[in-house]
């Protein structure tokens, strides 16, 4: 069993471990699309804008959940181009069509190692401080823009059709009672668990790997097209975060999947304790594969817009590490600042502990 030092977090999701880099995700095609995406400017446009799409039922549902989210404040339909891996290489520019009076191009300087099918692209906005992540899989392009004023959203509705939204007001962060973003707020490391400081973080030649198991709500699958597609954004932010405020860790995915929990009527308080409780008969299944696969946190994507999320404990120990999160938090997007990520969890890892100092969590910071 390899040693791992303990580390600090910020929201926690991945669908896979990174493998071989063998990028040939799947070409969304349809007889008319190309017709429509004909046109590529030289900045590669990953997007074309329909103004008056033909949807299938299935799409038009999908669409109008979006448009119905609070958070929506415009939502444009359009068409990935194609051959989209193309373009989303080391070194290209690539546009970005937001509406029909909004264009930004951003510059590919991230592409890491992905799974066959399987796109990370990352890079800062030409011209202007910003920020673009996107994940490319066979489902289509799941991705943020940050811009100076603006905060912009994809997700695939279907057949090459992709929603870009611009998002405003999001939940609160935690719920009013537990301000820290914890249930069991510490300002010192449990008895028995060691943390790491951050300034070890900053100076170690050593990255710190972070192990986690996602798992997520029927209701999550329901609301969104690409829930592999979003559950690797997060992983891709947070790493970005991480990088960006000097903090030597990488997440790494090691196994998602949905399980039997519906969160309607429940509050963020019973969702961290169901899934934290081994023995209660709900998502039990959830410890089992937390051991399976030697994770060392586990984060539970609920379709709850009630907040942001909540950890069962900061500084948290092998049995605290735990935290529910609504799914539209998972990308950092339930940010005000979108400076910080949703789940600042100081945890332990769950199978060797050391006796060390923790400071307070560092902010994922976004830049370019």
């Amino acid at each position: 069993m390899r040693h791992r030092l303990p580390f600090l977090l910020a929201f926690t999701t991945a669908i896979v471990a990174c493998q071989p880099d063998r990028q040939v995700p799947t070409e969304l095609a349809r007889s008319d699309v190309d017709t429509v995406r004909g046109n590529v400017t030289a900045q590669e446009a990953l997007f074309v804008l329909v103004p008056s799409p033909v949807l299938t039922s299935e799409q038009e549902a999908r669409l109008a959940r979006i448009r119905n989210r609070l958070s929506s404040v415009e939502v444009h339909v359009a068409l990935l181009r194609t051959a989209p891996e193309v373009a989303l290489q080391v070194g290209r520019t690539v546009g970005f069509d937001v509406s029909p009076t909004r264009r930004f191009v951003a510059l590919g300087e991230q592409v890491p190692p992905r799974p066959a099918g399987v796109i990370s692209w990352a890079g800062p906005l030409q011209n202007e401080f910003g920020w673009v992540q996107l994940v490319l899989t066979s489902k289509g392009v799941t991705g943020t823009l940050h811009a100076p004023d603006a905060l912009y959203r994809f997700e695939p509705i279907g057949g090459g059709f992709h929603a870009l939204i611009q998002i405003g007001t999001l939940p609160p962060e935690h719920p009013p009672e537990s301000p820290s973003g914890a249930v069991q707020p510490s300002s010192e490391p449990p008895s028995g668990s060691a943390m790491i400081r951050e300034a070890d973080l900053s100076t170690s030649s050593v990255p710190t790997t972070i192990d986690v198991l996602v798992v997520y709500t029927p209701a999550v699958t329901a609301a969104i097209t690409d829930v592999a597609g979003l559950i690797q954004l997060a992983i891709d932010e947070t790493n970005t975060s991480y990088s960006n405020s000097g903090v030597n860790a990488t997440l790494r995915s090691v196994y998602s999947s949905e399980v039997s929990y519906s969160e309607a009527g429940r509050t963020y308080q019973q969702h961290v304790a169901a899934l934290q409780s081994p023995s209660d008969g709900i998502m039990d299944i959830v410890h089992t594969w937390r051991n399976q696969y030697s994770a060392d946190v586990v984060v539970l994507l609920v379709n709850d817009a009630a907040f942001c999320g909540l950890a069962s404990r900061i500084l948290a120990s092998q049995t605290t590490a735990f935290a529910a999160v609504y799914w539209r938090g998972s990308d950092t997007t339930c940010s005000a600042q979108s400076t910080s990520a949703i789940t600042r969890l100081a945890v332990t890892n769950h199978r060797s502990l050391q006796d060390t100092s923790c400071q307070e969590p560092v902010q994922a910071l976004k830049s370019s």
